[in-house]
């Protein structure tokens, strides 16, 4: 739903705070804290697409939806999300060595 086209509406930006916010609150190391801050600024931009539209002169919303720049963040956040949930997975199992988890009982 975020990387449809959303008609020169930011809004759609909140649906994916919660995945930024739930990797920012966790000790990220040095190299994801920077693909973080990447992540947000290709997904959402900081500066209103209108306001360098009438700075430039040409329509920077179509260029920015044409390059794919929305897509590729939210990849950047994918690849973290699922980084940082197989590090979750790693941490619990050192943290409980002897359990032993069968594929139909849950890993809490």
């Amino acid at each position: 739903m975020v990387l449809l086209p959303p008609h020169n509406e930011q809004y759609y930006f909140v649906l994916l705070l919660f995945p930024y916010l739930a990797l920012a609150a966790r000790e990220l190391r040095r190299t994801e804290k920077w693909w973080l801050a990447i992540s947000f600024v290709l997904t959402g931009t900081l500066i209103p697409l209108s306001l360098l539209s009438r700075l430039t002169g040409m329509n920077v919303f179509s260029v920015y939806l044409a390059l794919g720049i929305p897509f590729v963040g939210a990849a950047i956040l994918a690849a973290l999300c699922v980084s940082g949930m197989s590090y979750a997975v790693l941490r619990i199992e050192q943290q409980c060595p002897s359990t032993t988890h069968s594929p139909t009982s849950p890993l809490f």
